[in-house]
C-alpha cells in the first residue's frame, strides 16, 4: 500500500457514504437531490 492507494481508497469510501446518506434524506422528506 502506498499513500496514494490510501487517498484514493478515503475518497471512494466518502463517497459512497455520502451517497447512503443522500438517499436515506431523500426518503426521509421526500425531496430528490438539489
Amino acid at each position: 500500500m502506498d499513500l496514494r492507494w490510501i487517498l484514493l481508497h478515503l475518497v471512494e469510501e466518502t463517497a459512497r457514504h455520502n451517497g447512503h446518506l443522500d438517499v436515506l434524506r431523500e426518503l426521509i422528506d421526500g425531496r430528490t437531490g438539489v
